[in-house]
């Protein structure tokens, strides 16, 4: 039966790098990093969280200690604002991976190790429409930089021309 299972277990990783889902440059990570919100890990030096409640009758506004750091420690895509069950939820810190379809794990991986992959038209008809979707906004926002790094650098021309000037009278 172990046997069986391991089988399995390859022939779904090889249908898994086949469709481009495994990795951390498959297309479910890109779809987790383009559509998905941050999850941020806030690291605090002395003092746990509980200390911001502290002095909440007083009405001075908490600050973070100088050693706060935040740190962004994964992703997480929720598919219901674009009307599809999904869930992908990728964490750097441990290098998993794991898409939920109507609250069912139906994909999982671990550290470059397939846990589960239950392959559904279903769900991987809505992970190709979103794969696309993805290239389509890295490609707008890619133009957008390349416009706006140019609008940099012409007001950095700018700003040198008219030091010069100032402090030379020439030009």
């Amino acid at each position: 039966m172990q046997n069986i299972e391991e089988k399995i277990a390859e022939l779904r990783l090889t249908e898994a790098v086949q469709k481009d889902f495994f990795g951390s440059s498959g297309k479910l990570s890109i779809i987790s990093k383009v559509f998905g919100s941050e999850i941020i890990q806030d690291s605090f030096a002395n003092n746990s969280i509980s200390f911001i409640y502290d002095d909440i009758e007083d009405e001075k506004v908490q600050e973070f200690d100088i050693n706060h750091t935040s740190t962004v420690i994964g992703y997480h895509f929720d598919g219901l604002r674009m009307g599809i069950p999904m869930e992908i939820i990728q964490k750097e810190y441990d290098n998993s991976l794991k898409v939920l379809w109507q609250g069912r794990t139906v994909y999982e991986e671990i550290d470059g190790e397939l846990i589960s992959f239950n392959p559904l038209n279903e769900w991987e008809r809505n992970i190709e429409s979103l794969y696309k979707k993805a290239e389509l906004k890295v490609e707008r926002d890619r133009e957008k930089n390349k416009d706006y790094i140019k609008e940099q650098m012409q007001k950095e021309e700018d700003k040198e021309i008219k030091r010069i000037r100032e402090k030379w009278g020439i030009l």
